[in-house]
């Protein structure tokens, strides 16, 4: 699940930091573009939708404390995924302008930390 590093000290104690591990990451990165690219022919709300629902398991399963960086990382990459497979869909490519305007109405889910290992 995650790789522990020494973070130092906190408070009068050694605490160790969690972070995914590279290698678990690079798998769900590369089993997201291919989901993506498996539904991409949906409407873009719906892809949305699904990929949301994707996006808050994977924060429940990995997000503890110091590691918003993946997290944050994970969801940059599906947005930039989604883009890539949104403009495969035709030959007239839809512009960033258009692809965040969907995002407004049709937003993202944002990283969240559940688990704190700070108390």
């Amino acid at each position: 699940m995650t790789t522990l590093t020494p973070g130092g000290l906190y408070e009068t104690r050694f605490v160790e930091l969690a972070n995914t591990s590279s290698k678990k990451l690079k798998a769900k990165m590369q089993a997201a573009k291919q989901w993506l690219y498996e539904h991409f022919h949906e409407k873009p709300s719906d892809i949305i939708e699904k990929l949301n629902v994707k996006l808050i398991g994977h924060y429940r399963y990995y997000g503890i404390s110091d590691n918003h960086n993946k997290l944050r990382r994970f969801q940059n990459y599906c947005r930039r995924q989604l883009f890539i497979a949104l403009n495969r869909r035709s030959q007239k490519k839809l512009t960033w302008e258009k692809y965040q305007n969907i995002l407004k109405y049709n937003p993202i889910v944002e990283p969240k930390i559940y688990i704190s290992t700070w108390q």
